[in-house]
């Protein structure tokens, strides 16, 4: 559906888009582009977007302009004639000799009331809003309005219209141990000495040298003495810091961005950015260049920066973390701009930038601030990761999310502008609006002399580090904690629930004529069992409303008339494909509506962490019977993966659902081959008479440097099928669980949720002879650091629990976390979803929205 304000726009871009595409792309073909014209377009609804993208106009900038999305574009006359005439708005031509395009600025001077300069002396005035001035400016103008600190943003190259965004995970439903220690140990006291050094009133060494930096003014020497001062302080901590210098506007001027990161350890070319601007300004003096401290604006964000590089240094992540310091921001953006656009042209792979930007001064202590998202998807749900992070690790902040009124006047502007998700962390800096009910809050020292640590409550600032830092985490994907250690205390393999998502059972192959077997659980949705449904806004589920054959089917998606809301509705199970099948496929049958050209409905293949593995098949069909879909999965043999199924809405428009049925996963052998199913061996157990929980121990890292043995217990299989007798162990599990007590809340709270039971499994092993498959199980804990023993057939795990230590202002927390357990050989491996993992796509091109994974 056309999601345009009327109908009658709509209609008349749709018109203009036949014409484009049809009559006028011929005669364009013919004509040279003469003439380049400077227009303002709207860019809000999808037809409007495709006459853009198909009339071929340059998108130079997005802004919003009355509350909708616009574009400032350059083309030639012709092609703009070929757009609606009420939808182009034409500002000027370009073709002046020796002056350049700038797109000011003006929310700091609108902010602070700062009187404006008479933009028409200085050059040509394109076009203008309350917080804009389009201009035509030659280099003296430029360099003079720039001195004067208005912010210039050169629109010298066009900015993507595509997104590059990857495909995020859902937020998480309760804290990660790891991240949760780490939280505890951003402190205010951390951060509040690295703002006392940045902002002159603490003396630091710079290049041996003794000096104070009261201002990280760009054009000054303090500006390139603050850069070196990062840099140093970045090597000292054991990095390998890089400068990333650029080119201004007004040429190399020796300014450099500052640069360092954590590799990841599993797929270091994806990146989680976590990026602020080191420069300061004041306008109430003549010497900027000694006098701009800059203590909010924003030593916060650069502080808060450095003590998160200093806590992280030696932590591992799957994902590589990298810190930039931009430089150059108050003058629009002319660090971030380059850096984005390079990373952009060589393809890199941002997860997520989080940019943190003043946010200091809450002078009413109520602990709002604000989280500029924007409205694009990728976007809005990085929201999502910042707000559940505020709300699991109980940081107090009360968030405004801006969305149709989210500002571009910071660093995020240039990830936003190459496709990149991003978003903005600020104080309470603006007026209130409907998204946006209070009244701003903002420093009254701001982009001036007195924008001293006084004024700073630094308790405030770390909440929203906290957050901002418990969001990249997950987003990275911790390594460095201990892991989940999981007792079965049933004769089934049940696997764990963790924080990620609840993995079904590992179904027992069923053979079928042919020399085929089923690997496929439940796939007619006749039985409530083996499917975990993603607990959404929309939940799949199972459906008598539709069926293709029998009495039920498997729906996703939203069915009218339960109301619309942006969601992902998803069902998944576990499969093993076996290594030696000569055949594996994957049938389903299929009734969809889908009319929403923003909604889909998808098949995929998820590996055991729930990243990406394989994009089936992703459409918006609307098929009126049940259309049969086949695919191959013999390249995937030998693997363990999952299954998923999805319908996303997003929220607007129409409703999008989908029925599938008949869904199976058949693995086919040779005829003259003996079909070995690999995926499960189940031996014969036996069940205590008592029911006991199924604990998940976990562990917090310790703020120390004594390091914390890793156990990992490893169950080797080794069937070997014979007619003769053999013998079967009997498995006989006793659990006990012994929860430690919660820790307690201080002023700046953060809570640990870190459960330490005790457990202790008893093995009893009764060799029964019988006529079945030798099963060997032999866990092999290891223990980092130590000789890995031999034990049969009970192998006892010791480490004592600590409880959690309660944070107060200053400290650090240090925390010895152990545990106990005595884990027995287990015959079914029990597939368990770790509560740091997140959904890592691994396709060949870039998807436009996020896949959500939740637990049921």
């Amino acid at each position: 559906m056309i999601r345009s304000r009327t109908l009658r726009t709509a209609l008349i871009s749709l018109t203009a888009l036949i014409f484009l595409t049809v009559v006028a792309a011929p005669l364009l073909a013919q004509q040279a582009d003469s003439g380049q014209t400077i227009a303002l377009l709207p860019f809000e609804s999808r037809a409007e977007r495709l006459a853009v993208r198909l009339a071929g106009a340059t998108p130079l900038a997005r802004l919003n302009v009355d509350g909708r999305e616009s574009l400032i574009v350059q083309a030639s006359a012709a092609r703009l004639g070929l757009l609606p005439s009420e939808t182009v708005q034409r500002l000027g031509e370009v073709d002046t000799p020796g002056q350049t395009l700038f797109l000011a600025d003006l929310t700091p001077q609108i902010a602070t009331g700062t009187p404006l300069p008479d933009f028409a002396a200085f050059g040509t005035i394109l076009w203008q809003d309350a917080t804009h001035r389009l201009l035509l400016l030659s280099p003296e103008a430029s360099l003079t309005l720039s001195q004067q600190g208005i912010r210039l943003i050169p629109l010298d190259q066009p900015i993507s219209l595509k997104t590059q965004a990857l495909l995020l995970p859902q937020p998480p439903t309760q804290p990660d141990p790891t991240i949760a220690a780490l939280v505890a140990q951003l402190t205010s006291a951390n951060i509040q000495n690295w703002d006392r050094r940045l902002s002159g009133v603490d003396t630091v060494s710079i290049g041996g040298v003794a000096r104070n930096l009261t201002s990280r003014y760009s054009w000054s020497t303090n500006g390139r003495r603050s850069e070196q001062y990062v840099f140093e302080r970045l090597q000292a901590m054991g990095y390998q810091p890089s400068y990333a210098p650029y080119v201004t506007p007004h040429g190399d001027l020796g300014w450099r961005n500052v640069v360092a990161e954590i590799p990841g350890q599993t797929q270091p070319d994806r990146l989680v950015l976590l990026v602020g601007h080191l420069d300061s300004i004041a306008h109430d003096t003549s010497s900027p260049g000694s006098q701009a401290p800059g203590a909010d604006d924003n030593a916060s964000g650069s502080a808060s920066l450095l003590a998160m590089a200093e806590l992280l240094k030696n932590e591992r992540f799957a994902y590589t973390i990298r810190f930039v310091w931009f430089t150059g921001e108050e003058w629009g953006y002319w660090g971030s701009k380059p850096y984005v656009k390079t990373l952009a042209d060589q393809g890199v792979k941002v997860v997520a930038a989080i940019n943190l930007d003043m946010f200091g001064y809450d002078g009413n202590g109520d602990r709002v601030m604000e989280l500029h998202t924007g409205t694009l998807p990728e976007n809005v749900l990085l929201g999502d990761h910042l707000a559940k992070a505020n709300q699991l690790y109980q940081l107090g902040l009360t968030l405004e999310r801006k969305a149709a009124t989210a500002t571009r006047f910071s660093d995020h502007r240039s990830f936003w502008d190459n496709g990149y998700a991003s978003l903005l962390l600020l104080e309470n800096f603006f007026d209130g609006t409907n998204e946006d009910p209070r009244p701003k809050d903002l420093n009254p020292a701001y982009h001036s002399v007195n924008d001293k640590v006084g004024l700073v409550d630094f308790g405030y600032v770390t909440r929203i580090a906290r957050m901002g830092m418990a969001a990249a985490l997950y987003l990275a994907q911790p390594l460095s904690g201990q892991p989940t250690l999981t007792a079965t205390s049933t004769s089934t393999a049940t696997p764990t629930p963790t924080a990620t998502a609840t993995p079904s059972p590992t179904p027992t192959p069923t053979t079928m004529p042919g020399g085929c077997v089923e690997l496929l659980n439940n796939g007619s949705f006749e039985e409530n069992s083996s499917w975990t449904f993603g607990n959404t806004a929309r939940s799949a589920g199972y459906s008598a409303q539709e069926a293709y054959s029998g009495a039920r089917s498997l729906r996703t998606g939203i069915v009218p008339p339960t109301g619309n809301a942006r969601a992902h509705s998803t069902a998944y199970q576990s499969i093993t494909l076996p290594g030696n099948a000569s055949t594996i496929n994957l049938d389903f049958q299929l009734k969809a509506t889908v009319e929403d050209a923003n909604d889909y409905t998808e098949v995929l293949l998820l590996k055991s962490n729930f990243g990406v593995q394989k994009l089936l098949w992703r459409g918006r069909p609307v098929t009126a019977g049940w259309e049969a879909r086949q695919f191959g999965l013999n390249q995937w043999a030998g693997q363990t993966l999952y299954l998923y199924l999805n319908t996303y809405n997003d929220g607007a428009g129409s409703r999008s659902w989908a029925y599938f049925d008949d869904v199976s996963i058949t693995a086919c052998y040779p005829i003259t081959a003996t079909p070995t199913p690999t995926p499960t061996l189940t031996p014969t157990i036996t069940p205590t008479m008592t029911e006991s929980p199924t604990p998940t121990p976990t562990t917090t890292p310790t703020a120390t440097d004594t390091e914390t043995p890793t156990i990992t217990p490893t169950a080797t299989e080794t069937p070997t099928p014979t007619a003769t007798e053999s013998q079967t162990p009997t498995l006989t599990p006793t659990v006990t669980e012994t929860p430690t007590s919660t820790p307690t809340e201080t002023e700046t709270p953060v809570v640990i949720e870190s459960p330490t039971p005790t457990v202790t499994e008893s093995p009893t092993l009764t060799l029964t002879p019988t006529p079945t498959p030798t099963v060997t199980v032999s866990p092999t804990p290891t223990a980092t650091d130590t000789e890995t023993p031999t034990v049969t057939p009970t192998v006892t795990e010791t480490m004592t629990p600590t409880p959690t230590p309660t944070e107060t202002e200053t400290p650090v927390a240090t925390e010895s976390p152990t545990v106990t357990a005595t884990v027995s050989p287990t015959p079914t491996p029990t597939p368990t979803a770790t509560a740091s993992g997140t959904l890592t796509p691994a396709l060949s091109i870039p998807l436009y929205l996020p896949l959500i994974i939740t637990p049921a």
